[in-house]
């Protein structure tokens, strides 16, 4: 029972420094990181590194090691796997924030366990919490990077930042506590910037990419507009009946159901759907309705059909 509260509460304290990340990117850098992308980072990717870096470890029996090559790669490569849902950098902060929240609850609850709450393991805490999360939803972004320019160098420069990351870690670990928090303090502003600069170029390229597709939609506009000017209008075929139904097939593929509405007579305002569409129109012969069941529909009808047939043979029974 003490051990499943000694979980809790380390996954809640990783939880808020990764909760912390996540509003400094809705409110800092303007971005909003992928909730899925989030969840696979959380599970799958964490116990993906987790399996794989402690069979390598335990072969290598290398605490160094580990630390400088077997963590980096693993974890940028399994980070990088899972940014191909979505390939934005989105995907890439959630996928860091999910997988730093994993990994920080893992570290607090060993720690927890190995040594009595103290200043130093309350520190550890504090600068671990933040600096985790910021490295590997950076590193995660830098990740997705890769998809964009179709260049895997840039998991390289991912890996060579958490390689990095990892160094001044065990550097601080060497030296006095008094010294760690201006290291750490340097690694976080580094990162930060990077962040800032990152989602800075995506934003640009937002922009551009917004006012490129403006000016797409209204050249499409101008072209619509155009053709409607000087395209005449389609007629239907009233010579017979196969003739009549072969042109109003031809008259929604060119101009769409509505407009085929509109020109019988019909309500207008329905819009094609999977389920059903139905309008009314006039003729000579009076009012009708136009009816179409469409496939999903079908299987619905289908399924209450289905039901109504096992409660009569049921009740028969």
């Amino acid at each position: 029972m003490l051990d499943i509260m000694e979980w809790i509460l380390v996954s809640s304290i990783s939880a808020a420094f990764s909760g912390l990340y996540y509003a400094v990117d809705l409110l800092f850098f303007k971005q909003k990181p992928d909730l899925i992308s989030l969840l696979i980072g959380l599970g799958p990717v964490a116990f993906i590194s987790y399996v794989a870096e402690t069979y390598l470890y335990n072969l290598s029996f290398s605490l160094v090691l580990s630390l400088l090559l077997i963590a980096p790669v693993i974890e940028e490569l399994t980070k990088f796997s899972a940014t191909f849902y979505g390939k934005q950098i989105k995907n890439g902060l959630g996928v860091g924030i999910g997988f730093a929240l994993s990994e920080n609850a893992l570290y607090f609850h060993t720690f927890l366990s190995m040594y009595s709450i103290s200043a130093i393991i309350i520190s550890y805490i504090i600068l671990r919490g933040l600096g985790d999360p910021l490295l590997h939803q950076f590193t995660a972004g830098i990740d997705t990077k890769t998809w964009e320019k179709s260049n895997p160098g840039w998991i390289g420069i991912a890996m060579a930042t958490h390689i990095g990351y990892n160094f001044a870690a065990i550097v601080m670990a060497s030296m006095a506590p008094i010294y760690m928090y201006p290291i750490m303090a340097g690694e976080i502003i580094a990162l930060l910037a990077g962040m800032k600069y990152l989602t800075r170029v995506r934003a640009e390229e937002k922009e551009v990419n917004e006012v490129n597709e403006a000016k797409v939609e209204v050249v499409e506009e101008a072209k619509k507009e155009e053709k409607v000017e000087v395209k005449k209008e389609m007629e239907l075929d009233y010579s017979s009946l196969d003739a009549f139904i072969k042109s109003v097939k031809e008259f929604i593929d060119e101009e769409g159901f509505n407009a085929l509405v509109e020109k019988l007579g019909m309500e207008t305002g329905y819009e094609r759907t999977k389920f059903i569409r139905t309008a009314k129109y006039e003729s000579d012969n009076g009012n009708g309705r136009y009816i179409e069941i469409g496939p999903i529909g079908a299987v619905v009808i289908a399924g209450i059909i289905a039901g109504l047939g096992y409660l009569v043979y049921f009740f028969i029974l």
